[in-house]
């Protein structure tokens, strides 16, 4: 198996009195000699209430997305991270 060498940061709050998230991240991968990174903020993400989501293709069968859902009954977030390579 290949390491991509993934490394990435994610840090979210949501504030619940006006309901603006505060979103930022960064990372990295290597994938076939490339380095890809990624810098984020808030107005990468698309929002939408307690749900936050971002996608990008980077072209070549190599793409990255995050999925953030805040539950205000438990005060908590939960995220689903994909890196996707296909075509190999």
């Amino acid at each position: 198996m290949q390491d991509y060498n993934l490394t990435f940061n994610l840090t979210e709050n949501l504030n619940l009195t006006n309901g603006n998230w505060g979103l930022a991240g960064n990372g990295s991968f290597q994938y076939a000699g490339q380095t890809y990174t990624l810098g984020l903020t808030t107005d990468h993400f698309n929002v939408s209430n307690y749900n936050a989501s971002f996608n990008q293709d980077f072209g070549n069968g190599v793409s990255f997305n995050i999925g953030l859902t805040f539950d205000p009954n438990t005060n908590s977030f939960t995220g689903q991270f994909n890196l996707v390579i296909s075509g190999f």
